[in-house]
């Protein structure tokens, strides 16, 4: 009889892979093409924009699977929700929930909300406030989601070394 636990932990991990590795590697992408182009704001959105959602085909899919997987590997190694008082971890894995929780939220509305508000605004080719400020926010959205992302890797190899 085949085996799913294997393979449903090898999609997890390559699913956190790519969200991971993909979300460090363009975040660096786009801090240098900030940095590299600083008098070209149009241009450096344009491009930014447009990778991004090169990126979101990709992500997206990876971090559905990795929640999913996540979910069914739960479900295999751990007790019954009732008895998670006693088990060793359980505290890192409510953990791991809530920064994924945070996770999800901020690369969604970076993705689905704020991202393509900001696209509406620039497309109108006049400034404002409300632009700059969203623009900022985005910005955030950007950070804590590479930083949830890292930070799940870490308690991933704490609950790992339990």
């Amino acid at each position: 009889m085949f085996e799913w636990v294997p393979l449903i932990l090898i999609i997890h991990v390559l699913g956190a892979i790519i969200w991971v590795g993909g979300n460090i590697s363009l975040g660096i992408a786009v801090w240098g093409i900030r940095r590299a182009f600083p008098s070209q704001p149009e241009t450096v959105s344009r491009v930014v924009s447009e990778v991004g959602r090169a990126f979101k085909w990709v992500m997206w899919p990876a971090l559905v699977a990795t929640l999913a997987t996540g979910l069914a590997n739960l479900s295999w190694y751990t007790p019954p929700a009732e008895n998670w008082t006693g088990i060793s971890g359980a505290e890192w894995i409510v953990t791991s929930f809530a920064v994924a929780t945070v996770m999800v939220v901020s690369a969604g509305l970076h993705t689905f909300v704020v991202g393509p508000r900001i696209r509406v605004l620039r497309s109108r080719r006049t400034p404002s406030p409300q632009l700059t400020t969203l623009v900022r926010f985005n910005h955030l959205l950007e950070g804590l989601t590479l930083m949830t992302a890292i930070l799940i890797v870490i308690v991933m190899v704490i609950l790992a070394s339990l």
